[in-house]
């Protein structure tokens, strides 16, 4: 029994040892095929990473949003293929056909369970589509071509540089990528007037599992089908997705219900759910029930209307006698000087997430609206962590800037893109960060503002106790603040979000 059980652990070892080679020998081949194929000395940025690159780590790393993937015991990849065209995706697939190497390929890498970056049946390679992230759109025809490596905020961001009464159907999160948001379908708050955003796409460029460049009608209307909604990476390599854009109000309205009361909550769902599928078209709502505490439930109703907030839009609502939209700090001194000479009330709008009206109505007297859409440019020297911001900017234009120029520096503020920069300075400005570095008006560190005698004026000329007032209790309540200098803060290039729901069943 001894002699049997000696001869089986050689048996087994032996195995191994030659499982282990053949896996190391097919790595080797692996990448000296691909090394034949793309010419990756030439090119800049470099296209393969592997473990003996410095690179390695940090692409690996870069947008893993679980650290239980990020340990040193998790599976790693033979190497990491960051393409810059599609003939390099091309090779990576052929070649890994030939040598038995599993592929995993990432986008944007809002991926907590690991399925773009981790394989565990045998060694693998990461198409990392960073490079691949192209923008291209056609606003007249309502089209455009989007490359996977995108996330939808930017997708988002050239929509809205070009055309504010156009849109895509996508989620909420900036930072999704393009790569997983449209292979998974892509429910967003347009959804119940537009469909989820693969019922938009209208044509792909992929790389099958044979290494062939195809579109829509290469590829058949089946497949086309599977990778809109079942996950474009389980049938082939996305290169870029051909979408249809659709309209939208410039205004829109955004709001969120609360239910405190765990039987006001109970009753609010009861009957949420008997009017959510006859509601109009331009109205989505959700419910979200979560614990504020081991017993106590509360509900949300967030939601979106197409369309402006009725209350403030109707005929009798207060107009002002006069909109102003500076394009520079004369317009402002001059609106307000004559505004005072002339008892004229002034009402300062920035980004208009006001559900109160305070930026656009005044009840008392005529009044004047400063609307600050033409103020928006974003200046950061990230080498000295500072920036100049103007008021018309808004916080998620702010975060793209940051983004553009270094992954390692953030500024603190509030989670909605389209937020003003003027209300969020003005109104402190909380945030995710604010624990670690305090709120946005924490680190704000000048200004340059009109005042009410018309005199423009920085941090030095207005004083102390009037830069403490403005960054908190409303800038435009003291003056009109032109632009904020800003403080940027230094964060991890990769972070984890979470979300717990707490409930029990």
């Amino acid at each position: 029994m001894e002699f049997f059980s000696f001869w089986l652990s050689l048996f087994t070892h032996f195995i191994l040892l030659n499982l282990t080679i053949a896996h190391l020998s097919n790595h080797e081949n692996f990448l000296s095929c691909l090394s034949r194929r793309i010419s990756d000395f030439t090119v800049e940025p470099r296209v393969i990473h592997t473990s003996e690159d410095s690179s390695f780590f940090s692409i690996l790393n870069f947008s893993i949003q679980n650290p239980r993937f990020s340990v040193l015991e998790a599976p790693k990849p033979v190497s990491i293929i960051t393409p810059v065209q599609a003939t390099d995706v091309q090779s990576t697939i052929k070649c890994a056909r030939l040598h038995d190497i599993h592929v995993r390929t990432r986008s944007g890498g809002h991926d907590y369970e690991g399925f773009s970056y981790i394989a565990r049946t045998r060694p693998f390679v990461v198409i990392d589509m960073r490079n691949l992230r192209s923008i291209t759109l056609d606003v007249d025809n309502r089209t455009g071509w989007v490359q996977t490596g995108a996330t939808i905020g930017e997708l988002y961001y050239e929509i809205g540089k070009l055309r504010k009464s156009l849109a895509f159907p996508a989620g909420l999160y900036p930072t999704v990528g393009i790569g997983g948001q449209f292979g998974g379908g892509g429910y967003g708050t347009l959804m119940r007037k537009y469909g989820l955003s693969a019922d938009n796409v209208i044509d792909a460029h992929i790389v099958d599992s044979s290494g062939r460049f195809l579109d829509r009608e290469g590829m058949g209307e089946d497949f086309f089908w599977a990778i809109r909604g079942g996950g474009g990476s389980s049938f082939c390599v996305v290169l870029a997705w051909k979408i249809r854009l659709v309209d939208v109000p410039t205004v829109v309205t955004v709001f969120d219900v609360t239910k405190t009361s765990e039987k006001e909550a109970v009753r609010t769902i009861n009957n949420w759910q008997y009017v959510a599928d006859k509601v109009p078209d331009n109205l989505f709502v959700r419910a979200m029930l979560q614990r504020s505490n081991d017993t106590a439930v509360y509900a949300s109703f967030p939601g979106l209307y197409l369309g402006p907030n009725p209350r403030f839009s109707v005929l009798e609502a207060p107009k002002p006698v006069s909109i102003i939209t500076p394009v520079e700090a004369t317009d402002v001194q001059s609106t307000i000087k004559c505004a005072r000479l002339h008892d004229i009330h002034v009402r300062t709008r920035s980004g208009g997430h006001d559900y109160e009206g305070f930026s656009y109505i005044a009840r008392t007297r005529p009044f004047v609206v400063i609307d600050m859409r033409n103020l928006r440019s974003i200046t950061l020297d990230v080498d000295n962590r500072t920036g100049w911001v103007q008021t018309g900017a808004t916080i998620g234009e702010l975060y793209y800037e940051i983004g553009k120029l270094r992954k390692s520096l953030a500024f603190p503020a509030g989670l909605y893109p389209t937020v003003g920069i003027g209300g969020q300075f003005g109104g402190g400005g909380y945030g995710t960060l604010m624990r670690k570095y305090g709120l946005s008006a924490d680190n704000v560190i000048d200004a340059h503002i009109v005042d009410s005698s018309g005199r423009f004026l920085d941090r030095e000329g207005m004083g102390e106790d009037f830069f403490w007032a403005i960054r908190g209790g409303g800038g435009s309540s003291f003056c009109v603040v032109l632009a904020w200098k800003i403080r940027l803060v230094d964060v991890p290039t990769v972070v984890t979000v979470m979300v717990h729901a707490g409930c029990k069943t």
